[in-house]
């Protein structure tokens, strides 16, 4: 292949990876990319002006893509895997900026909905069925930035205010939920997913970090809500709005023994394919590179067949979960009644 063919193979490859439906949209993009003007950027596509490395690195990373994932189209098995995480990258410097990532990265993917299917495995609770609950929500950001973020302007002390009297965080995260609603997925739960929760809700009790008394208990009323909302929604087979019965997108749910990972996202739509996985909680590692997609299509493929569905049908082992977890929510509010007193 000569010179100029790599360079046109290499937007090619840029074209196809972001799922552009219009040319003219792509050269939008190479041109911002580099900082050029438009007709610049068809020059550059058709190999017409030369495409150097320091340009090439510059439209890399405004795709988010590495020269590796380009390099391995062509079958060199020897290239490195290609992962990016958002808060490397750029260091999350407050709530809203999570909630603006997650929410980027949802609508980015709509270009993709003509073969949607997304596959979630989890041995914690997903953070899309965090959303509604703020009191939850918002101890699960103090507990992210606490042992991973550290944020200085939060402090060490849980303050529910953070996320309450931030009008537009709250905003997004109702648009993540919005958006979420929106798709159909496919949930696998490993059956202990409520553990890391509860564990750092005792640990965070135990050490005094609520200035309140009374949060403890309106963080574990809103893990109640939340699993009363999770089972209408295995129930339906459909995903809801917390308070509405009004069905949205199909939800899958099934129950697994025998797989354990924290949390693992795997999206395709036709031959485009990315897989998110949880990096120092709550943060991701996304690739798009073929071999781990294909890698982790497997896995899924092979967690599914050795879980047990329980939306719509298998009702005795749904309601015999969503007992059990009842009960222990039960234990865990008995023991910090004590610490709160």
């Amino acid at each position: 292949m000569q010179q100029n063919e790599y360079q046109v193979s290499f937007f090619d490859y840029l074209y196809d990876r972001g799922g552009y439906k219009r040319t003219d949209h792509f050269a939008e993009a190479v041109a911002s990319a580099l900082y050029i003007s438009r007709s610049g950027a068809y020059k550059k596509i058709r190999a017409i002006s030369k495409l150097s490395f320091d340009e090439s690195m510059q439209v890399c990373k405004h795709f988010g893509i590495s020269l590796d994932q380009y390099l391995d189209s062509f079958g060199m098995e020897k290239s490195s895997y290609a992962f990016q995480s958002d808060d490397i990258v750029k260091p999350i410097s407050s709530y809203l900026q999570w909630a603006k990532n997650i929410l980027a990265h949802s609508e980015a993917m709509d270009r993709f909905r003509d073969e949607y299917k997304v596959y979630s495995f989890s041995d914690e609770v997903p953070v899309f069925h965090l959303l509604p609950f703020h009191h939850l929500l918002s101890f699960k950001l103090f507990v992210w930035n606490r042992s991973t973020w550290n944020i200085q302007e939060y402090g060490d002390k849980y303050d529910f205010n953070h996320f309450d009297r931030d009008s537009e965080l709250k905003a997004t995260v109702a648009d993540i939920n919005d958006h979420f609603i929106s798709y159909e997925s496919i949930d696998v739960w490993g059956r202990d997913f409520l553990t890391a929760t509860l564990n750092q809700l005792r640990y965070y009790t135990k050490l005094g970090a609520f200035t309140r008394p009374e949060d403890p208990m309106l963080i574990l009323a809103d893990i109640r809500k939340m699993i009363n909302h999770l089972r209408v929604t295995a129930k339906a087979g459909a995903k809801m709005r917390y308070g509405s019965r009004e069905t949205h997108a199909k939800m899958d749910i099934y129950l697994n023994y025998t797989h354990t990972n924290p949390e693992l996202i795997y999206i395709e739509s036709g031959k485009h394919r990315i897989v998110y996985s949880s990096y120092l909680s709550p943060n991701y590692l996304r690739t798009t590179d073929e071999r781990i997609c294909t890698y982790t299509s497997t896995w899924m493929e092979k967690a599914i067949e050795q879980s047990s569905l329980i939306s719509k049908v298998g009702e005795v082992e749904r309601e015999n979960t969503f007992n059990l977890l009842m009960g222990i929510l039960d234990d865990v509010e008995e023991k910090l009644r004590y610490y709160v007193k």
